[in-house]
């Protein structure tokens, strides 16, 4: 969703748009991490 958002902007807006979608992505990633090291299957 916040892709679609990011190309609905221009300037500043939208490289706000594309640090915070790469926050989520990073955030998914490590939680990812963090269960297969607590749950390794």
């Amino acid at each position: 969703m916040i892709s679609n958002l990011a190309f609905d902007l221009e300037g500043p807006r939208r490289h706000i748009a594309l640090g915070i979608q790469q926050l989520i992505e990073l955030s998914s990633l490590l939680a990812s991490r963090v269960l297969d090291n607590v749950d390794p299957r």
